[in-house]
């Protein structure tokens, strides 16, 4: 329930997309860990004009963020994004610096209330929703497009805690590997097969 009170915060958005507190946590924990980096690293590529690398890393946050439910977070960060690829350098200034002091804030934030005990873990080995299912298949694609492993891993890591279809099962476990290798041919090969399934 704390999590919802945090600011931005949709709760029943992030376990629509995470479906337990088990898996919303271990998103979050990841989250919070690579916040204040993610923020230095948009201002270093913005201020050293790699705004391919920018938009990347807008991307992943865009990504992360709605799985996190944090929407209007994300919503900026898609549109710091589209900036990076249209190379707006003034447009991307003028929220450049609110963003990341944002995103500074909120990983801070989510490091304190993690450091809370945890009193109620659910149960890992649930089946998945077909939903949930679709939701990761849909992000995972997303990420195999845009070469975004990290929140390739993420994703992966949430929907481990599932029980899933065999077949599923083995393609993600193979999905996981050439992650793991950033092996983004491969990556984006296993996510077509998956997609059919």
């Amino acid at each position: 329930q704390r999590y919802g009170q945090l600011p931005g915060a949709d709760l029943a958005s992030a376990m629509n997309y995470c479906r337990n507190e088990q898996a919303l946590r271990t998103a979050a924990t990841s989250f919070a860990g690579q916040a204040r980096q993610d923020a230095d690293r948009l201002r270093a590529q913005f201020s050293g004009g790699d705004l391919a690398g920018f938009s990347l890393t807008a991307h992943s946050l865009k990504t992360e963020l709605r799985l996190l439910g944090f929407p209007q977070a994300s919503d900026t960060a898609a549109r710091l994004e589209r900036l990076g690829d249209g190379k707006d350098a003034q447009a991307i200034a003028s929220e450049l610096a609110p963003f990341t002091e944002r995103l500074g804030q909120l990983g801070n934030r989510l490091a304190g209330l993690l450091g809370l005990p945890d009193k109620d873990t659910p149960a890992s080995g649930e089946a998945i929703s077909k939903e949930t299912y679709g939701q990761a298949i849909s992000a995972l694609d997303e990420c195999a497009r845009a070469g975004d492993f990290r929140t390739a891993a993420n994703v992966l890591e949430m929907i481990a805690e599932y029980e899933l279809p065999a077949t599923a099962a083995q393609l993600l476990t193979q999905i996981g590997q050439a992650v793991r290798n950033r092996n983004g041919t491969l990556f984006r090969k296993l996510t077509e097969y998956l997609k059919e399934e």
